[in-house]
């Protein structure tokens, strides 16, 4: 991805493990809103896991969950993420990359049979199948073990409540900014990885090289989705006010 942005004339930052904290992640973000202006260009990404909280503020309205990043402190909720966006200045556009389970509208399930063994499980990774093979690497899921969500539930409810705070105090609740989203899956499902990469980060770049540098973000979503497999299905969604024309923008040109 580093590559990628550079390609690109990005200035990257990247924040890796342990420098990846919530606090880190979220001041980068309102750092890069304070200046940039209409016309610029903010590529996001994320790579690691994603999970799922119980929704505490009912804008949820079809899974009843927040989606969320699992960064080194503690998971960062897609309310987080969309109340970040807010800071941004009209005409921004905003382009958001994540390969995390569950991260079909990350920017804003687990099957029955894994989720009543995961929640009797700290080590998720016991109870991933292995369903794929990479070499000697085994395809794993890139999913938070429910026991980590729910002995942090009360941690989330206060940050939703300050979210939530801060959302009624603004006059806009949808941002001004335009955000455009290509997830690694939906958010019933969850994202596979290769030991090295992530299988749809590895997808993606191999969409990108074909669909050439100046293909659009609709088409390089349309060439990734014909790549990988039928139980991981990325998503393409946005959201803001410059929302609707992104798809149709050469993929992260500035």
């Amino acid at each position: 991805m580093k590559k990628l942005a550079a390609d690109f004339d990005y200035k990257p930052t990247m924040l890796l493990t342990t420098q990846a904290t919530s606090k880190a992640v979220l001041s980068e973000m309102a750092k890069a809103a304070k200046i940039l202006k209409s016309g610029d260009s903010y590529f996001l990404t994320y790579s690691g896991h994603g999970g799922q909280t119980d929704d505490e503020n009912n804008d949820e309205e079809v899974d009843r969950k927040d989606e969320t990043w699992c960064l080194y402190d503690r998971q960062v909720l897609d309310d987080e993420l969309y109340a970040m966006y807010r800071k941004f200045a009209a005409g921004v556009r905003i382009f958001v990359l994540s390969d995390s389970c569950h991260s079909g509208t990350v920017v804003k399930a687990l099957p029955p049979d894994l989720k009543a063994k995961a929640a009797k499980s700290e080590d998720i990774s016991a109870v991933m199948p292995t369903v794929y093979k990479n070499g000697k690497h085994p395809i794993r899921y890139r999913i938070a073990p429910e026991t980590a969500t729910k002995a942090n539930a009360a941690k989330y409810k206060d940050v939703l409540s300050a979210v939530q705070l801060i959302a009624e105090s603004e006059k806009s609740v949808d941002p001004q900014a335009g955000v455009l989203l290509i997830s690694g899956c939906q958010d019933n499902q969850y994202s596979a990885d290769l030991g090295t990469n992530g299988l749809f980060t590895k997808r993606l770049l191999e969409a990108h090289k074909k669909v050439g540098p100046k293909g659009s973000f609709q088409r390089l979503y349309k060439e990734i989705k014909s790549y990988m497999p039928p139980d991981q299905t990325p998503n393409l969604m946005t959201v803001g006010i410059g929302g609707p024309g992104l798809p149709d923008l050469e993929a992260f040109r500035i």
